[in-house]
Formats: structure tokens, C-alpha cells, sequence
């Protein structure tokens, strides 16, 4: 149980202190349905729907880690493959971090192109006033390749549960909420200035975050290696004499 919290707590926090991210990649659908609403309380709703159509695909995306990390359990690799995947998935959050600190870079592209088409795919979605509209565009851009999810993603793995790793894609998906809803609802773009310090400030906390999973991994791997004896606590050590002192 306190492994699943410090799961929990890191996939939550990964993706609160990764918001700057999270604007950048998906703050213009943010932006789209504020504009589009009518009224403080539409704009929530629409704002609320969204953010819980990307956080149902995370969900599902670990079941799918949990029932790969289910397999492996039951193969007897889990307690290997945990300590394998928790090297993964803190290496991943150390360099996510690094990119956020611009201590990393990638090679320069044209702004928003990798979504150009993506976007053009859900426009009609978007733009569409149904009532699960936004809910819909939320499950199709749950799907954006992201780093910050697949970090998370490998973490529900390390599970080793269904039902666990869909708790871990939970919080993740919780912590997106915030910042997302927060731009949704003023309808204004951040400052370029504060989005910085607020990326900074992500990054190396990330960074951080990401050497405590890189440190807890070895960890796991030795609870995994204990022999599998669930009868090793109850057994009694020596044979019980009835009465009397007869064997």
C-alpha cells in the first residue's frame, strides 16, 4: 500500500508541476472551448467534460500497463521488470525535466506542427455544441504523444494490478485539471514571462521527483526477490505439546 501511494502522489504531482507542458500542448483546446461557451457555468462544464474525456483514455491506458504488468507477475519477471520499469519511468521524468529546464533541446520546428493535423481531424468535434462534444475531443486528445504520460503510463505498470495502475493513470489525470481549466476559464493566454518561471520551476522539480523513482527502484526490486513463503509469518516455529506435556 505505501508503494501505491508514492505511485499515486508521483503521478499526481508529475502532471501538477508539469502544467507548463500541459498549456503548451493542449492549452489551445482549452482556450477553444472557453470561447465557445456561454456563461460562467457552460464554460466549467465544458472545461470539466474535456479534461475528464483525456483522463478517461489515461485510465485506459493503465488498465493496459496494468494488465501487461499482471503478465508479467504471473510469468514470475514482475520483480524484475518493476525495478527495470521504474528506472524507465524516473530516466524519463529526469529528461522531461531537463527539457523544461532548457538544459536539453530539440531540434527547432515550425510551432504547432506536429498537431496540425490532428487538430484539423477534430475541428468539426470541437466545434460541434452537442453536449458530449468536448467529452469526445477529450478521449482523441488523450492520445497526443506525450512524454509526461508515458512516464506515468510506465509507472502504473510497476503495478503489477489492473485496477491499481487505472488509480495511477487517475491521479495523473487529476493533476492536469488545474492549470488546464484555470486557462479554460479566464480565456487569455499566459504571459510568456510567467510561463517560464512556472516551466523552470516544473522542470526541476521533475527533475527531483524523477532521481526519487530512479531511487526507489532498486527498492522494489529486493522486496520483489523475498522468497515466496505466505506461510512463513503463521507457521509456528516449533510443534504444539497438548497438555500434560504429551507430543
Amino acid at each position: 500500500m505505501e508503494a501505491l501511494g508514492l505511485k499515486l502522489g508521483s503521478a499526481f504531482l508529475l502532471s501538477l508541476l508539469g502544467s507548463p507542458h500541459c498549456l503548451g500542448m493542449c492549452g489551445g483546446f482549452a482556450l477553444g472551448f472557453g470561447a465557445k461557451s456561454r456563461g460562467v457555468g457552460q464554460r466549467l462544464l465544458r472545461q470539466l467534460m474535456w479534461s475528464s474525456g483525456r483522463t478517461f483514455t489515461y485510465v485506459f491506458m493503465g488498465m493496459v500497463a496494468g494488465a501487461s504488468g499482471a503478465a508479467l507477475a504471473a510469468s514470475g519477471w514482475l520483480g524484475s521488470m518493476q525495478a527495470a520499469a521504474g528506472y524507465v519511468a524516473g530516466a524519463v521524468m529526469v529528461v522531461l525535466g531537463l527539457f523544461h529546464l532548457g538544459v536539453l533541446r530539440l531540434p527547432a520546428a515550425r510551432p504547432g506542427a506536429p498537431l496540425s493535423g490532428f487538430s484539423r481531424l477534430v475541428g468539426g468535434l470541437r466545434m460541434s455544441r452537442r453536449p458530449w462534444a468536448p467529452f469526445g475531443v477529450g478521449v482523441l486528445t488523450g492520445f497526443i504523444p506525450c512524454g509526461m504520460v508515458y512516464a506515468a503510463a510506465v509507472m502504473a505498470s510497476t503495478t503489477g494490478s489492473v485496477p491499481e495502475a487505472a488509480l495511477v493513470m487517475l491521479a495523473f489525470g487529476l493533476g492536469t485539471f488545474p492549470a488546464l481549466a484555470a486557462l479554460g476559464m479566464a480565456g487569455v493566454a499566459v504571459r510568456a514571462r510567467t510561463r517560464f518561471n512556472f516551466q523552470r520551476l516544473a522542470g526541476a522539480l521533475t527533475v527531483v521527483l524523477g532521481i526519487l523513482f530512479l531511487l526507489r527502484a532498486p527498492v522494489g526490486l529486493s522486496e520483489e526477490a523475498e522468497p515466496d513463503c505466505p506461510m512463513c509469518d503463521v507457521m509456528p516455529t516449533e510443534a504444539p505439546t497438548m497438555a500434560g506435556g504429551a507430543p
